[in-house]
């Protein structure tokens, strides 16, 4: 801790009002449920400091730790399997779920990733000439069979973009 430490925890701790001020106005969560959630993370994650669990040195309070946090992991894990089958009932596309509250370039870098990561990634201009007709020949194929749902898929992929 330095002289600066109150202003540059200051700064910090405005942050967090700030953007609990913002997800408040938006009906998101509040500043109390920061505090909760830090809270309850405090006292599960030092059940030796809070609970009843003792730890006899420094080296078992992090195994104790790491435990813990594999735990959260796992059930973070689960919780988000959960969320996203449900999500992916819910999605058109794959490229659905990027907020479109963000600055233009948040948006484009994370449109960019799940593009990425649902194959549209190249590293010359053939390939990325290539994918695009492959992308068009999808298109005029839903196209001729006359598949309305296929056929607005099919666009906005060969857009890259998400389907309206």
């Amino acid at each position: 801790m330095t002289r600066n430490s109150p202003t540059e925890m200051g700064d910090l701790l405005l942050q967090v009002v700030f953007h609990s001020q913002i997800a408040t106005e938006e009906g998101r969560f509040t500043v109390a449920d920061v505090i909760r959630e830090v809270h309850e993370k405090m006292v599960r994650r030092h059940p030796h400091v809070f609970g009843e669990k003792r730890a006899k040195d420094a080296a078992e309070v992090l195994r104790n730790w790491e435990q813990i946090k594999a735990q959260e992991r796992a059930g973070a894990q689960e919780r988000q399997e959960r969320g996203e089958a449900e999500k992916k009932e819910q999605r058109k596309s794959l490229l659905d779920g990027v907020p479109r509250g963000l600055p233009a370039t948040m948006e484009g870098l994370q449109l960019t990733r799940k593009a990425s990561r649902a194959g549209f990634d190249w590293t010359t201009r053939r390939e990325f000439f290539e994918k695009l007709r492959e992308e068009f020949a999808e298109l005029l194929r839903a196209s001729d069979e006359k598949d309305a749902a296929k056929m607005e898929e099919r666009w906005a992929t060969y857009y890259l973009r998400p389907s309206t």
